[in-house]
């Protein structure tokens, strides 16, 4: 196929589900530079013997591109006649084709099947002749010439991405099947010698572009390949280094600092087309914070007006904690409001109360006032960074009166402060209570450099995945005394029948079985994990409705599959593993019709940008989230890339307050199978984003088979609000047979009445086991144990599963990938909020 010249190309939306209501769909299509359309004029008839040339002339133009084309407005023309416009809609459907023809009627024409007839607009001259087709704009797409013809029979082009402007030259067939008694030719079918079209990646892109890491730090870079038209090409790539002596790169492209300097990182695809992107390797300066020492139950003054909790940067580099979350078990945290730094191996003391003339003389650098409560008795108090991610936490079950206890070795574990890493302190301060604050601790060790590895840990210790699905496995090292420790890692699996492993530590089923996983420090110590694979379910047919409760971590992702249509309500915390999960479910390349953000905590929507990721080229239709204002950097560049996308009329961006931009307070979405989604409006008055989470009701094809709710982190504010407020009990109604629990199984997220309004058959909780909440609370089992609700929990079952047939009576199944039923975890504790005492 010739390249006349650059076409910019309309890229629309193709609508898989139907929201009902009043409004619009997304505004004009963006536009996009390319070499113009995959269409050829792709099989010609111009001497029939069935009937005249009057009556059987005919042309076939295919569509080999990735998107259907309408060719109303283009121009046909041919060397002996004007240019003729064709006047309707004629689509060619993406790998179709459309028979152009002088006459219409089968029965006269020889017995073609065509989609438009041009009449006597054009002639194909048996000689030499000529036809050029033309886009509305007027920009030549393709054009074929012959000097002859053979009688009875078409020419077709053999390759469509290969030139095809001589019917006479070697890319041209002559037509060897039969569609009459006389004429062969394959009108409206693949040409016979048909060869398909090779795509060669005309552009490479590295991403990122340009990274920086520490001497012995890793940078996992990824490559993409798009053909001439801008489409995405498959192909391997093979990745180098410019210079190994600063850095070195993988087979699968992760790259680790070797000395400072600067290496560009390449990418090759299979055909020598290559991309760059530039890292940097330096011996950076970094902060390490951890609390390092606490003071729950002072004796020269009050509780109340003694207590804090002091934080030490054993780093090089300095630390503003300004945006960090102080919390403890007994309250909802404290977001530290101004700038506190903490310098390089310095202090900094965090009190409730300020006035050192009545906290018992400390001299406080921040003062989080009533908002965090340190217990005497069992307890902890976790530091969070700004994105939501846990820096340091601490328990402890008792606590001595009138001293502190402190870290002593800075390196070394301090996750327990009953721990032999915690001393009780002897140096009075202020009024005469004994600690260090804002200083070195009594007992204090220097840190000392970690050992080479002497246990390697895998994690997670087990894990499911289909066949042809993948799952990123991470290891861990530490030194005899416990420290960690860096190194790389050789990954690799006992049965590569069963599993293979990639050099990042990914493993992708082959076939149903089991491995073991090892990862082999640089010193030969191993560590190992088992990892099951599994062949997925085969469809129950248009109307199955799929339901899965994402092993996600700490923090809620869902994907919900009807028909042809996916929906995904929240993206949980970590964008790696959501996007592992995006390649093991085989959604890069798709359409995700509907995406919910339920509110805007970042364990909730930091996965949603790998959805945006360029190289993943999945297509969001709709994007529904409350638009709360919140300072959360993350959360920010996720709107931004939704904000643009709406811009470009490439989504709809709906804010769940009119979730149907209709006033209406709520907005049902029919997917494709014929499942029906609620999308309900938050409370208005909610105090907290967890109070202003979105609720989504999911029903089933059949109604009475199957239905589910979504709440997010709803609280007793919210739930109350769900009941009296918006009578959501009343319409669209509560009673469900599964519940996506609230809050992670916190206690705040349920009460009795809310179980007596929707009375799940079953529950599922969504949560990291080593967590630091108490998750899931006792009092929340407690609860459902009495109303006889049984459990499954994402930390110690894996995803969870539900499936209905959608026909009626059908039912529906639950599974999980491991586990049992309501199974306990190891944060599970008691939680001491008021709001939990009687629910």
């Amino acid at each position: 196929m010739k390249q006349h010249r650059s076409t910019l190309v309309a890229a629309g939306l193709a609508l898989l589900a139907a929201c009902t209501d009043a409004g619009t769909g997304p505004a004009g299509p963006s536009l996009s530079v390319s070499p113009g359309p995959k269409i050829v004029i792709n099989e010609v008839m111009a001497d029939p013997t069935k009937v005249t040339d009057d009556n059987g002339e005919w042309m076939e133009i295919h569509n080999w591109g990735s998107s259907s084309i309408d060719l109303k407005g283009w121009k046909l023309a041919s060397g002996n006649d004007a240019a003729h416009t064709i006047a309707t809609t004629l689509t060619v459907p993406a790998g179709g084709f459309v028979v152009l023809a002088r006459n219409g009627n089968k029965s006269k024409n020889g017995g073609v099947t065509v989609q438009y007839a041009y009449g006597t607009a054009l002639t194909l001259a048996n000689g030499g002749d000529w036809i050029s087709l033309k886009d509305a704009a007027g920009a030549t797409v393709d054009s074929v010439a012959w000097t002859g013809t053979t009688a009875g029979a078409s020419r077709g082009v053999k390759d469509p991405s290969a030139d095809n402007l001589a019917v006479g030259g070697a890319n041209w067939q002559t037509a060897t099947t039969a569609y009459n008694t006389s004429d062969k030719g394959t009108p409206g079918a693949q040409n016979d010698g048909y060869v398909a079209p090779v795509q060669q990646p005309a552009t490479v892109t590295v991403t990122p572009g340009a990274a920086t890491i520490a001497v012995g730090g890793t940078q996992a870079f990824t490559a993409t390949a798009l053909d001439a038209w801008g489409d995405p090409v498959t192909t391997t790539f093979t990745w180098t280094t410019s210079d190994a002596a600063v850095a070195t790169v993988s087979a699968s492209g992760v790259a680790t600092g070797v000395a400072n300097g600067t290496a560009q990182i390449r990418a090759t695809a299979s055909n020598g087309v290559f991309a760059e992107a530039a890292l940097t390797v330096s011996t950076a300066a970094v902060a390490k914070l951890l609390i390092n020492e606490l003071m729950p139950n002072p004796s020269a003054v009050t509780d109340d007006a003694g207590e804090w909790v002091e934080v030490h940067n054993w780093g090089n580099a300095s630390a503003d904690l300004k945006g960090y979350v102080i919390a403890s078990n007994n309250d909802a945290g404290h977001t530290i409001a101004s700038s506190v730094i903490v310098p390089a191996d310095g202090y900094v003391v965090l009190a409730r109360n300020g006035n050192s003339g009545q906290n018992g003389g400390v001299l406080a650098h921040y003062a989080y006032g009533t908002a965090v409560t340190l217990a005497n008795s069992a307890d902890w108090v976790a530091l969070r960074a700004p994105s939501g991610a846990t820096v340091d936490s601490v328990a402890w079950s008792s606590v001595p009166t009138g001293a502190s206890r402190g870290v002593a070795d800075p390196a070394a574990a301090n996750t327990d402060m009953g721990g032999s890493n915690w001393t009780t302190q002897t140096s009075l301060y202020g009024s005469g209570d004994k600690g260090t604050p804002g200083g070195r601790n009594d007992g204090y060790v220097s840190p000392v450099p970690p050992g080479p590895p002497a246990t390697v840990t895998v994690t997670p210790s087990s894990a499911t995945v289909t066949v042809g699905g993948t799952y990123l496995f991470a290891a861990s090292a530490v030194d005899s005394a416990g420290r960690t420790t860096s190194t790389t890692y050789t990954w690799s699996s006992s049965d590569a029948a069963v599993a293979t492993m990639g050099a990042d530590g990914r493993a992708t089923g082959v076939a149903a079985g089991t491995a073991a996983v090892r990862a082999t420090a640089s010193n030969g110590v191993f560590g190992e994990a088992a990892v099951t694979v599994v062949v997925e379910p085969t469809g129950g047919g248009a109307s199955e409705l799929v339901v899965r409760v994402l092993d996600i971590g700490q923090g809620d992702a869902n994907l919900i599959t009807n028909g042809t249509s996916k929906v995904i309500i929240d993206g949980g915390p970590d964008s790696v593993r959501f996007g592992v999960l995006l390649d093991s479910l085989g959604l890069n390349n798709t359409t995700i019709d509907v995406v919910i953000l339920s509110h805007e905590h970042y364990d909730h929507h930091s996965g949603l940008r790998e959805l945006f990721r360029a190289s993943r080229n999945i297509t969001v239709r709709y994007f529904f989230e409350n638009k709360n204002a919140y300072s959360n950097a993350a959360l920010a560049q996720l709107r931004d890339s939704v904000s643009a996308r709406a811009a470009r009329g490439e989504l709809v961006y709906r804010d769940t307050d009119d979730p149907c931009a209709n006033g209406a307070v709520l907005c049902t979405i029919t997917m494709n199978g014929g499942a029906k989604l609620h999308v309900m409006r938050p409370n208005p008055a909610g105090s907290t984003p967890n109070n202003r989470s979105t609720p989504v009701k999911l029903v089933g094809p059949d109604s009475a088979s199957f239905s589910m709710w979504f709440a997010g982190d709803a609280e007793h504010e919210a739930i109350d609000w769900f009941d009296t407020g918006a009578n959501y009990d009343v319409f669209p109604g509560m009673d469900v047979d599964v519940l996506k629990a609230d809050h992670h199984g916190s206690c705040n997220g349920v009460r009795s009445r809310y179980v007596e309004m929707l009375t799940p058959d079953w529950v599922t909780f969504s949560l990291l086991a080593d967590n630091s909440y108490g998750h899931v609370h006792t009092q929340t089992k407690e609860l459902f144990t009495q109303y006889g609700r049984p459990w499954y929990r994402t930390d110690q079952n894996g995803t969870i599963t539900i499936r209905t047939p959608g026909t009626p009576g059908g039912g529906y199944t639950i599974s999980v990938t491991r586990g049992t039923q309501n199974a306990s975890g190891p944060a599970d504790r008691a939680s001491t909020q008021t709001a939990c005492q009687a629910l």
